[in-house]
């Protein structure tokens, strides 16, 4: 017998064939990550080099046409035909 629209379901209905339980077997306990990081945190005080500072002012955008080179509006133009196509 077909049931009536306006009686409610027990559960969601998810369009799953079983409903499964809560997986609390899934949860592993795991050591604590506190002694990583704290390794982590002394390599980058003194494993560290330095580089170049930036040759654009703060706030520019450095374009992928310009670091294309010379033929980067070439190139991005080729690229546009082929995604637009």
């Amino acid at each position: 017998m077909a049931r009536e629209k306006s009686t409610p379901l027990p559960q969601p209905v998810l369009n799953e064939g079983n409903v499964t339980p809560d997986p609390k077997q899934f949860k592993t306990k795991h050591p604590s990550d506190n002694q990583q990081y704290k390794e982590i945190e002394e390599l980058l005080t003194k494993d560290v080099v330095s580089f170049e500072p930036s040759r654009v002012k703060p706030g520019d955008l450095y374009t992928l046409e310009s670091a294309l080179g010379p033929h980067g509006a070439v190139e991005l133009a080729s690229q546009t035909v082929v995604a637009n196509s």
